[in-house]
């Protein structure tokens, strides 16, 4: 008896190893450093939790101005500071999608990345949130170190 039940107890945690790749598994949530330049912007990305179907498997990546910043997996984020003014943001998962954003300089930017399914399809929005939105939900969530760095505006 004692051995069934340590041999469930195996099959169970083995089951769970899979999970562990679902989600960004870097140190929790740190404030990034200040600017080195003066004016620069700090923009936080971040992925919102999946806890369905495939897509939370899949690492989603980011560009801005064309450099690839980051693949981020479900409740991963980045950060990545920038010139201020306009610049194009890019999601290149199931299909490509692009928007230009107004930066404004000596500011903290968070873009929200959220992934959403419906039976066996997959969608996904991007959008900028308020700091106090941002920061809140971001707390808890796991670094992805960038990537590449954006260093002029478009």
């Amino acid at each position: 008896m004692t051995f069934r039940i340590l041999f469930i107890a195996i099959i169970f945690m083995i089951s769970l190893i899979p999970l562990t790749s679902c989600t960004a598994t870097g140190p929790k949530f740190a404030l990034a450093p200040p600017p080195r330049n003066v004016g620069d912007v700090l923009v936080y990305i971040y992925r919102t939790p999946q806890r369905f179907g495939g897509g939370s498997l899949n690492r989603i990546p980011i560009f801005i101005d064309d450099v690839k910043l980051a693949s981020l997996y479900s409740e991963g984020y980045t950060w990545v500071h920038i010139p201020p003014g306009k610049h194009i943001v890019s999601i290149k998962w199931i299909s490509e999608r692009n928007a230009v954003w107004e930066f404004s300089p000596n500011r903290t930017h968070y873009l929200k990345l959220t992934v959403t399914a419906e039976g066996n399809s997959y969608g996904y929005s991007f959008e900028p949130v308020s700091a106090d939105i941002g920061s809140s939900e971001i707390r808890e969530y796991r670094y992805e170190p960038a990537l590449g760095s954006v260093n002029a505006k478009p």
